[in-house]
């Protein structure tokens, strides 16, 4: 079935959850969230405006730790591929052979010569040209890239033009003939054995989104569910299904910046204006703790989900969204529970948490983000 105007819409497997390969069922809830903490804390300085060049894209997930996956197939016969979902880049690239350099990988590799659908891109083209690093092939007018993300990861190899089908048999499978992607052949970092590569979700001109913009409206959308629901799969859609609007929803412009690859927004107060610790701190009933693992700085001791959270507003440019305490305290162990939110002074990032039971909208023609409060399990 051919991609249309009309959208489609695919899991969005949090890559803690029993779906994925990254699951670990000897881990506790507990212990999942800890780990997802520290890979968020890492990738804090993948974003601070010094380390932006044009011969460096930072990345918003790192391989082997973001934490949402996508299941696609490349080529004819499909060869399949788990991507992490990444906002924070363009590029939607695959392990291939034959392989000069390449991580451990769980899934067979991806081989351009089997599949009767794969054509490298010249050059010339305005793909090639869409890149900040590339270069001519040796051997042929073929279009050489060179990709690297903020933790030093990298990804080398041939811009190719393929069959791209997206979704599970469950689901339904969407297929699009003719997408742009990194046939990877020189790969290294911190990606994990059980993921094939990336799935571009930035704004730039080479990312999966802008290469469906047509065909979707421009448009895209997620609801996530929350990390203790194992037995849900957030939703992506891309199309007429992505549109978040009605009754409660606010909206807000994207900011043009540079680099494109980045959905900015302006976020212009938060409710508790000031110092919002020691505000927390004075609201909250529950005794103030440290957390023994020294991941988070604002922590209680409480067994009751009901200890006195307040709602969050976070006041975007003409758009009020108020996070509710899911959003904003996550329940480290049995009896701590600790805020979210860190303070930083180079970069603020709306991460995923706080995201929660939102069905966030993108409309990248009107260049604005919607949010509308939602059960994402029923997405």
């Amino acid at each position: 079935m051919e991609a249309t105007t009309g959208g489609f819409t695919i899991d969005f497997i949090h890559r803690d959850s029993p779906p994925s390969p990254f699951y670990n069922p000897s881990h506790t809830h507990f212990d999942r969230l800890r780990d997802a903490f520290n890979r968020s804390f890492s990738r804090i300085n993948h974003f601070k405006p010094t380390s932006i060049s044009t011969s460096r894209i930072q990345s918003q997930v790192i391989a082997g730790g973001g934490e949402y996956l996508m299941n696609m197939s490349i080529g004819t016969p499909p060869v399949e591929v788990l991507g992490i979902a990444d906002t924070g880049s363009d590029l939607t690239w695959t392990q291939c052979q034959p392989c000069k350099e390449c991580y451990n990988q769980t899934l067979p590799l991806f081989d351009p010569e089997q599949s009767s659908t794969y054509h490298e891109i010249p050059c010339e083209s305005s793909s090639c040209n869409a890149l900040e690093k590339a270069t001519c092939g040796n051997s042929q007018n073929t279009c050489e890239y060179s990709y690297s993300y903020g933790d030093g990861s990298f990804t080398n190899g041939d811009l190719a033009l393929d069959k791209l089908t997206i979704g599970t048999s469950k689901d339904g499978f969407q297929s699009l003939p003719k997408i742009v992607f990194g046939c990877g052949h020189n790969n290294g970092g911190t990606f994990d054995q059980t993921g094939s590569g990336i799935v571009g979700l930035g704004g730039g001109k080479l990312s999966l989104v802008s290469q469906l913009s047509q065909s979707v409206g421009n448009k895209f959308s997620y609801c996530l569910v929350p990390s203790s629901m194992d037995n849900v799969s957030s939703k992506i859609s891309f199309g007429r299904d992505s549109v978040a609007s009605g009754s409660g929803a606010v909206t807000t412009p994207l900011v043009a910046r540079e680099p494109d690859t980045f959905y900015y927004l302006t976020l212009e107060a938060i409710s508790f204006f000031g110092d919002l610790v020691s505000e927390l701190e004075n609201a909250i009933s529950a005794k103030r703790v440290e957390d023994p693992r020294g991941i988070l700085s604002l922590c209680f001791e409480s067994e009751s989900d009901n200890f006195g959270v307040p709602i969050i507003t976070l006041h975007f440019k003409g758009a009020d969204v108020k996070l509710q305490p899911f959003n904003t305290f996550a329940r480290m162990d049995e009896d701590l529970v600790c805020f979210t939110m860190i303070a930083s002074t180079d970069v603020a990032i709306f991460g995923n948490i706080g995201q929660v039971n939102l069905l966030v909208g993108f409309d990248l023609q009107e260049r604005t983000v919607s949010f509308l409060p939602a059960d994402c399990t029923k997405q």
